[in-house]
């Protein structure tokens, strides 16, 4: 059950959207259920969102704003090549732990059924956005190779790297972030780092020099949080002290979003029961 804070209501409308795309799919993604998982009437929910498609590419709009501000952000970063990739990689650990239905609905929105309900202009975005992704890390790949610090072996081309690598950390990100059932039995004490030290260990394998050491991945995955997401560097810190610290902060009066409603099943009228035969008539 989420549990929404001191929200306007247009809040509640699009965190309980997110919510109920993420966790019911698009049968359960209805204006009424809008509605009721924000707390508002059904006019107030048509107000805001206009239709149900209205609600869909809102949603869809709202997690690629937010992918597209982390993408300008990792392209900050101020490094070599491999640097560079992995901040860019990192913009998914950042919407893995800090966006998890941000995350979540990325990768719904490449599902046929969700993004042929998406209106043209965005599906044309969200294509755009990935061919530019790629496009940015084949390039830091390639600049590697003519630079001399990534030689790969023959078995080995840059868009291959850049495809492992990219769904190496989606995936992660996916797993660790829901907690499913290959993370509780493998994910360890400390997913994230050991996450990262197997990427680069990926890298390492393919030829990406110089090695770096376990305290050296730590330092670039700090430097890279701090310069490229500076507020969810924040968060991430203010999480890992309270739980150091085991001192929780006070909950703030909250609103719950409630679970659907069962359907009222209709009633019906019991049937006449059928003879086998029909009845004698007597003389």
């Amino acid at each position: 059950m989420l549990i929404l804070y001191r929200m306007s209501k247009k809040e509640r409308l699009d965190a309980s959207a997110r919510h109920v795309l993420t966790k019911e799919g698009l049968a359960g993604f209805t204006m009424e259920r809008l509605a009721e998982a924000a707390g508002v009437s059904r006019p107030t929910a048509y107000q805001y969102f206009n239709s149900r498609e209205g609600a869909l590419a809102s949603t869809a709009a709202q997690t690629l704003a937010l992918c597209r501000d982390l993408y300008e952000g990792a392209r900050s970063f101020d490094g070599d090549a491999r640097g560079k990739t992995f901040a860019y990689l990192t913009a998914y650990e950042i919407l893995a732990r800090c966006e998890p239905e941000h995350m979540e609905i990325l990768e719904l929105l490449g599902l046929p059924s969700i993004r042929d309900s998406l209106q043209e202009t965005q599906r044309l975005t969200l294509r755009a956005q990935l061919v530019e992704y790629t496009g940015y890390l084949t390039e830091l790949v390639k600049s590697a190779c003519l630079s001399g610090d990534l030689k790969l072996p023959e078995s080995c081309t840059v868009e291959s790297v850049v495809f492992h690598s990219l769904n190496f950390c989606r995936g992660n990100g996916l797993t660790i972030a829901r907690r499913r059932l290959l993370f509780s039995m493998y994910g360890g004490e400390a997913p994230w780092e050991e996450a990262q030290r197997a990427l680069f260990y990926y890298w390492s394998g393919i030829g990406w020099t110089p090695l770096l050491s376990k305290e050296e991945i730590a330092i670039l995955h700090e430097r890279i949080l701090k310069q490229c997401f500076p507020s969810h560097w924040l968060q991430l810190k203010t999480e890992e002290l309270r739980r150091n610290l085991n001192m929780p902060l006070p909950e703030k009066p909250a609103y719950e979003i409630p679970e659907p409603r069962p359907k009222r099943k209709s009633a019906k009228m019991p049937l006449e029961p059928v003879l086998e035969s029909p009845p004698e008539i007597p003389l």
